[in-house]
């Protein structure tokens, strides 16, 4: 009975140290995810600043 007992707290134990690890990579994964989130807005950001410039550059070259 109580090799049972301890067999039994043993896996919960394992079982709730496997859950705060699924967690925290829940965590990491969605922090990932918004630095990735992050980074693609400032790319799209500076394409359209680039499309935008070259326009005016364009025109300005075209004038001189």
């Amino acid at each position: 009975m109580n090799k049972l007992k301890q067999l039994l707290k043993f896996q919960l134990w394992q079982i709730l140290a496997i859950l705060i690890v699924l967690l925290w990579l829940i965590s990491v994964l969605k922090s990932h995810n918004k630095i990735l989130h992050l980074l693609c807005n400032q790319i799209t950001i500076d394409v359209s600043r680039l499309s935008q410039e070259k326009p005016i550059q364009l025109l300005i070259k075209s004038k001189e």
